[in-house]
């Protein structure tokens, strides 16, 4: 019995392998050609009616196509792929033609660059950074500063410290600045800081000098992400052609586009409004404009985009003196690209102050940013608002 069950399952996968095989087919040298290339070079291909089939590795093999080949083995003819096939006798080539659904979408722009998750170890040693000013007049007063910047790795981290000697006929006196650890967190595209540490501004509070920890995402560490609300720009080249990109009437860039759909991806826009063409022309000399015009701001956030700091500490009060504690938390989300909304939270205990915010670009007209704070205080509530 336990023979029979092994031939059973022999024969089964000996029919399975061969029922792949396409039945009733002929054979015919030629090549294969896409979007008026050739991909393949001449070799038997078996074909039947308005079908060819290839292996799995000769449809992966075509450029600029998406193919739904998970899973597949063996022969796969192009009406399961979804592509349409015609045999041109004097060029002795099968050309195949695929819908814009199947096409692989082509970012002018190119692809943005990775996250960097792995630097190099910091030096070991000092920066110094510094600047001396000097005053005089003819009566003999003078004065003299010198300001420094100094920089020191310590663990995972840089210490940064700052301050400024001053010097004058009478007096001579040293003001800290800040001393910061500060620390990146690469995969996590978040900054930490230790030491003196600042709260976020918003249109209606002031940034607070708190000594402390702050904890916030940083862009400049997520260069992998896209944090302008750009619309997207792009089309569907019937044949090989070449794009030029223009942006406020400067010229970008120009890059080759084959055949199939093409979006424009990132391009050097500027705060304001902004007028972007991309001109398409093809290999007989037809062209296509494509153009969109729209107002970005660096303070909106692209859709599902999101941005938070928070902040813990004792407020600064002088050079040396910190005293009431203080937590301060904001948070900011793009709805869409022209909409962004916010929260914010301040409070030391005894007073709290609740704000909400939202940001909405008017298509080319502008942005407007509307924010509303409420505050409870020991000397009373009020609320507050801001249009600007």
């Amino acid at each position: 019995m336990k023979y029979r069950a092994m031939a059973l399952a022999l024969a089964l996968a000996f029919f399975s392998i061969y029922a792949k095989e396409p039945q009733d087919t002929t054979e015919v040298l030629a090549s294969v050609i896409l979007s008026g290339r050739e991909v393949l070079p001449a070799r038997l291909i078996k074909a039947k009616n308005s079908s060819i089939y290839l292996s799995v590795e000769d449809w992966r093999s075509l450029p600029n196509l998406t193919l739904p080949l998970e899973g597949k083995t063996g022969l796969i003819s192009s009406d399961d792929l979804g592509l349409s096939v015609s045999f041109d006798d004097a060029e002795q080539a099968f050309k195949i033609s695929a819908p814009t659904s199947l096409m692989t979408r082509q970012n002018l722009s190119g692809a943005r660059a990775a996250r960097v998750t792995e630097v190099d170890a910091q030096p070991k040693g000092v920066l110094l950074n510094y600047d001396i000013a000097t005053r005089t007049n003819d009566s003999g007063s003078y004065a003299v500063s010198g300001a420094h910047d100094a920089r020191v790795s310590v663990g995972p981290g840089t210490l940064i410290t700052t301050g400024q000697l001053n010097t004058t006929k009478n007096l001579t006196d040293y003001r800290r600045g800040i001393s910061t650890w500060n620390v990146d967190n690469l995969k996590r595209g978040v900054a930490v800081q230790v030491g003196d540490v600042f709260t976020p501004r918003s249109a209606m509070t002031s940034t607070v000098n708190l000594a402390g920890v702050r904890v916030g995402s940083d862009r400049m560490l997520r260069r992998d992400q896209e944090f302008t609300p750009v619309p997207l720009i792009g089309g569907v080249a019937d044949t090989r052609s070449a794009a030029e990109i223009f942006v406020n009437n400067d010229k970008m860039g120009s890059h080759n586009v084959a055949a199939g759909p093409w979006d424009l991806g990132r391009v050097p826009v500027s705060p304001g409004s902004n007028d972007v063409r991309v001109v398409i022309r093809d290999e007989f000399g037809r062209e296509e404009v494509v153009s969109q015009r729209f107002y970005m701001t660096n303070s909106n956030l692209p859709r599902g985009q999101r941005e938070w700091d928070i902040a813990a500490g004792l407020v600064r009060v002088d050079s040396d003196t910190y005293r009431t504690p203080a937590v301060t938390a904001k948070i900011e989300q793009g709805i869409n690209n022209y909409w962004t909304a916010g929260a914010t939270l301040q409070t030391d205990g005894t007073n709290t102050n609740v704000g909400l915010s939202n940001r909405i670009i008017l298509g080319t007209a502008g942005a407007v940013a509307v924010e509303e704070a409420t505050s409870n205080t020991a000397k009373g509530d009020g609320t507050a608002l801001s249009v600007s």
